[in-house]
């Protein structure tokens, strides 16, 4: 398997400091965690991010402004999978009611998978560091029939820990520009899979500082 994406660049509100900084597991960050367990996994790992805040750094791919969503970006990354950009959603008027330390997880998708034309990039939170490599693995066999492989269990869809195809850049930046922010919505316009796992457990998140601590506590961390 070629590449896979960490996205660290929520605002952790919920937690009041940014989790994507928290020491885990012996290295310095959780993010740090990540990219050297996935790189077990991965011939490549990258953080997505909207700059570079990793002491050591690690590869980042930087959030595109919205101002930077222009027609013939759109265009080009549309054209890959053979639709044609909706011109009338790409105008920074669409994007003006999103402040710039705001997350966009469909701004993310669009600047990650902009680079990865014709390739099926894995993509996992940072703050979801339990994901196993059979779950990896087993999502990844679905890649070749699908545009969008993510996984679930009995309770959640995790619509941002699976496989995505670079050719969603398109459809991605034109949702952002629109104003819609929500995968589903992505979900809604391709081949998507959703692959139900009985081990809930692994896609563990930590949200808040109660969460990091019982993560602790378990030595899930």
């Amino acid at each position: 398997m070629k590449t896979c994406v960490i996205l660290a660049g929520g605002k952790s509100s919920r937690m009041g400091r940014d989790k994507t900084l928290l020491p885990f597991g012996g290295f310095a960050t959780l993010t740090h965690y990540g990219a050297h367990k996935f790189g077990r996994i991965f011939e490549r790992v990258f953080v997505s991010s909207k700059f570079e805040k990793f002491d050591p750094t690690l590869p980042l791919i930087k959030d595109v402004g919205a101002e930077d969503i222009s027609r013939s970006n759109l265009t080009e990354a549309s054209d890959k999978d053979g639709t044609e950009a909706n011109s009338a959603q790409i105008c920074s008027q669409d994007t003006s009611n999103l402040s710039p330390d705001a997350f966009s997880p469909m701004l993310a998708l669009y600047s990650i998978l902009r680079n990865f034309p014709n390739e099926s990039v894995f993509i996992v939170p940072a703050d979801m560091p339990f994901v196993s490599e059979n779950c990896v693995r087993e999502l990844y066999k679905f890649t070749g029939e699908y545009d969008m492989v993510i996984a679930a269990d009995e309770s959640h869809t995790h619509s941002l820990c699976g496989f995505f195809s670079g050719d969603l850049a398109g459809a991605a930046g034109e949702l952002f520009a629109a104003g819609e922010h929500k995968i589903g919505l992505l979900r809604d316009r391709c081949r998507c899979k959703i692959v139900k796992f009985a081990n809930a457990d692994e896609f563990f998140n930590i949200n808040y500082q109660a969460d990091y601590e019982q993560a602790l506590k378990e030595g899930k961390i």
